[in-house]
């Protein structure tokens, strides 16, 4: 699917506007996935037995397909995590990418 570029947060979206491929459940992401998010291969639920993910690999799979993943949760966080700092405005080796909220 091919997205548009009129109400875009800056120019350097218009390369992520397509083609796009979707992946959706109906989970919600904690704050404690949020944040294990974004330390990029490290994981944060190696100890966690129960826990899906807990090997340490889960989201960070999808940098197979793509250099600038996104995802919302609960219908009102935006998450899009760039690290190679060339989309997301402000972004930085210490902060690759930006969190937006409702």
């Amino acid at each position: 699917q091919q997205h548009g570029t009129e109400s875009l947060p800056s120019v350097e979206w218009e390369d992520l506007q397509g083609p796009a491929l979707l992946v959706w459940n109906d989970s919600v992401f904690s704050e404690k996935d949020l944040k294990g998010i974004q330390q990029l291969g490290l994981g944060n639920k190696r100890t966690d037995a129960e826990s899906i993910g807990m090997y340490g690999i889960g989201f960070n799979v999808v940098y197979h397909l793509t250099d600038c993943p996104s995802f919302i949760s609960d219908g009102t966080t935006l998450c899009v995590l760039d690290p190679h700092c060339r989309y997301v405005p402000g972004a930085n080796v210490l902060k690759p990418g930006r969190r937006y909220d409702k």
